[in-house]
Order: C-alpha cells, then sequence, then structure tokens
C-alpha cells in the first residue's frame, strides 16, 4: 500500500454536517473583502487554503489537494478519486495532489468498493467548493453567481471575461457557509471522467520515490524479521536463540505460537539471525492439504442445500422447462491475497502504551 492509510468506518452524519466539516479553514468573522494585502489591514485572517469538508484543502498556490480516505491497493482510487473531485471543481488533473488520511480504529480498505460508494459523496463534496470559491468571486465584482462560472481552476465572469485563480479566493471562500444542497455535474457534461488516463500513482512507484510502510524509519527504530509456519492451523516447535543471538545487530528472539521474531538493530541482522534461528515447524492438520483437497471439499459442499437469501421467480422451472440449456465449472487456485511488498508495521512502544 503506497502511502496508503484505511478509510473511517461509516458513522452517522448529516449532509450538511458531511459537506461543512473543517468549512471555516480561516476562521474569523469577514468584516471586509480583498484579494490581497489589504486583508490584514481589514482584520480578515490570512487562511493558509480553503477547506470546505472533510475531504478538499485548495491553497493559496491554486492547487487542489485531495485528502484520501481509502487506501490505494492496486485497484486505482490514486487516480479515480482524484478525478471525481477534479471533474466537479473544473480542475486539470495536474492541479491535485494527494494526502492521505491518518488511519483510525475500525477502519478498513476492501471489495474494490471505494468508486462505487464513494462517487456521490465525492461529487457532492467537489460540487460544494466550486460553489463557494464561485460565490466567492462573484463577492469580488459584485456581480450574481449565476453570472459566473468555473473553468481551469478559476471562476470566470462570463459577459466581462474577468477570472480569478482559486488560490486568491483562499481568504473569502474560507469565510463563506457551504450550501446544504449542491448540483452535480450530468455525465453528458464531464470533461474528465470516462476519459483514458495514466494512473497518477503509476510514476512514483516506478522511480521509487512512492513511500511504502516498509520505509517507515523513526528515529530509534529496530528492525524485526519473522517466519510463519507455513501452513494453516501448524504452531512452532523450536528455534536455535543461542545461534540467532551470536549473530552481530541481534537484540532479542521472540517466540510466537506459530511464528518466531528475530529482532535486531538492522534488517541484514535481522535476516541473518533468523535464519540462524533455523524455525522448526509442527505442520499441524493441514499438513498434507493440497489443492485437490480444497477442490474437492467446495464441490461437495456445493452440491448441500445453501442458506436461501431472496427467492425471485421459479428458477427450477423455467430451467425444466428450457430448450437449451447451457452449464460451466469455474475453478481458481487457492491463492495467497497479499499485498506486493513485505508485511509490514511500524511500532511506537512506549511504558504506558503502543
Amino acid at each position: 500500500m503506497a502511502d496508503g492509510n484505511m478509510t473511517a468506518a461509516p458513522s452517522k452524519l448529516s449532509r450538511r454536517g458531511f459537506l461543512s466539516v473543517g468549512a471555516a479553514a480561516g476562521g474569523g468573522l469577514l468584516v471586509g473583502f480583498s484579494l490581497t494585502g489589504e486583508a490584514r489591514a481589514q482584520g480578515l485572517k490570512k487562511s493558509e487554503f480553503f477547506q470546505p469538508n472533510t475531504f478538499i484543502k485548495v491553497s493559496r498556490d491554486g492547487m487542489v489537494t485531495v485528502v484520501m480516505t481509502h487506501s490505494e491497493m492496486g485497484q486505482g482510487v490514486a487516480t479515480s478519486t482524484p478525478l471525481i473531485i477534479a471533474e466537479e471543481m473544473a480542475v486539470p488533473l495536474e492541479r491535485v495532489r494527494i494526502e492521505w488520511a491518518p488511519a483510525e480504529k475500525g477502519e478498513i480498505t476492501g471489495g474494490s468498493q471505494t468508486t462505487r460508494t464513494s462517487f456521490q459523496p465525492l461529487s457532492e463534496a467537489g460540487a460544494a467548493a466550486r460553489t463557494v470559491l464561485v460565490a466567492a468571486a462573484a463577492k469580488a465584482w459584485g456581480v450574481s453567481p449565476e453570472s459566473c462560472t468555473a473553468q481551469n481552476c478559476a471562476v470566470i465572469h462570463v459577459s466581462t471575461g474577468r477570472s480569478l485563480d482559486y488560490g486568491k479566493l483562499v481568504d473569502v471562500a474560507a469565510t463563506l457557509p457551504v450550501p446544504e444542497k449542491v448540483q452535480v455535474k450530468k455525465a453528458s457534461d464531464y470533461v474528465l471522467l470516462g476519459k483514458p488516463r495514466k494512473r497518477m500513482d503509476g510514476p512514483g512507484k516506478v522511480d521509487g520515490s512512492a513511500k511504502f510502510g516498509i520505509d517507515a524509519m523513526p528515529k530509534g527504530v529496530k528492525l524485526a524479521a519473522i517466519a510463519h509456519c507455513p501452513v494453516f492451523g501448524g504452531t512452532l516447535k523450536s528455534a536455535d536463540d543461542a545461534a540467532a543471538m551470536k549473530v552481530k545487530g541481534v537484540i532479542k528472539v521472540v517466540h510466537l505460537e506459530n511464528a518466531v521474531a528475530v529482532i535486531a538493530d538492522h534488517t541484514g541482522a535481522a535476516r541473518r539471525g533468523l535464519e540462524a534461528a533455523n524455525p522448526q515447524w509442527d505442520l499441524g492438520p493441514n499438513a498434507s492439504l493440497n489443492q485437490a483437497d480444497i477442490v474437492g471439499a467446495l464441490d461437495k459442499a456445493s452440491q448441500s442445500p445453501g442458506i436461501v437469501a431472496k427467492t425471485i421467480g421459479d428458477p427450477d422451472k423455467a430451467l425444466a422447462g428450457s430448450a437449451k440449456k447451457l452449464e460451466a465449472v469455474y475453478q481458481a487456485p487457492f491463492l495467497a491475497h497479499a499485498p506486493m511488498e513485505p508485511i509490514n508495521c511500524t511500532a511506537s512502544v512506549t511504558k504506558d502504551l503502543c
């Protein structure tokens, strides 16, 4: 998971609450209007960015930051999520950057559900940001928001051609209310969505600039190499702790029920220590289990009556009366559903907590 964090579990939140989180990023009361340094003289607090909701931040350089609440696990959300926001905000994808949200308890990313479940909320979030930015520009010009349009990361006054970049609207936009209801784009008006697009996370993964979990190196961190029993249900029989401790840099050997870990000053020592430990396993009841056994067990289970969740029509009758029948059996091997990088985590352990 490159730069990944898990997404927060659903919570009961009103639409207005959803769109309004962090709306007044600049704080303070609008007592005067300015898009320049005059704002300080008028008492308007300068804002680092305009954040109308949880997902979007617009900074002074005109860049739009999309806060990613789902992990990129190869399913493409590091591209689809910014695209949805960029489409609604009328922003070129080149003006969008990603910031990964902090992980919270109970979060999960799975089932390739991100785009399907987040499309509408993200569209509304983007539309809300666009609406407020248009209102900010309209206020600057003393015109109606209806006479303005958003285009290419800027607000344009249609009749005069005047324009203001989003970055110049940060202070005023941060003081304006976020609308409770917004109009999202029609699919027929899409400029970005539905078009071929290179993945935004591709270059970083190719040139090595992408940061993965295994790249985390806080000060004073120790490294561990761990070996698990190669068979589900198996346990650790023995490990040569003394041999592992003789390796320079090894600090400690930890035994678990089905694994052994060697902690060291650096990765090389941890790996050499683990090799020296030479763990032996009790493979348990699944020692001889193979692919044919698994397929056979699944086939046998499929012949038994299942739990009926819902019945629509009469499939047995339809099949019996059909002049032509097609039957196919699909099988997939038992494989590990695992990330390409070595599975890892970084823990901060103190006297009172971990």
